[in-house]
């Protein structure tokens, strides 16, 4: 059966969910200096994010690179804010289906 996330894309949603607070701080610091648009949480939190990449890894990127960046941060956070609309609690277990083969 397949899901409709994989591993990895859900990885990168926990990896983008732990650097959302340095993006907000690194956010409200650059609302601070220039007036911007409003925006919606997610453009925002995307719009940080891409800041903090681009002052990261910006000299090992090309424009088009960064430029290509922005919708998967979209995606990303799209795809984060969908798990965390699942209520869960402690006693959830993980959903796998167990299929006993026929050793014949």
């Amino acid at each position: 059966m397949k899901h409709g996330r994989t591993r990895r894309e859900f990885g990168k949603a926990v990896a983008l969910l732990a650097a959302a607070p340095a993006g907000l701080a690194l956010a409200s610091a650059a609302a601070a200096q220039e007036p911007k648009p409003n925006l919606t949480p997610r453009q925002a939190t995307a719009a940080a994010l891409h800041g903090i990449l681009r002052a990261r890894y910006g000299k090992h990127l090309s424009e088009e690179q960064l430029k290509r960046l922005r919708p998967r941060l979209n995606n990303n956070l799209a795809n984060a804010e969908a798990m965390q609309r699942v209520p869960l609690v402690n006693a959830d277990e993980p959903a796998f289906i167990f299929v006993a083969q026929d050793a014949t």
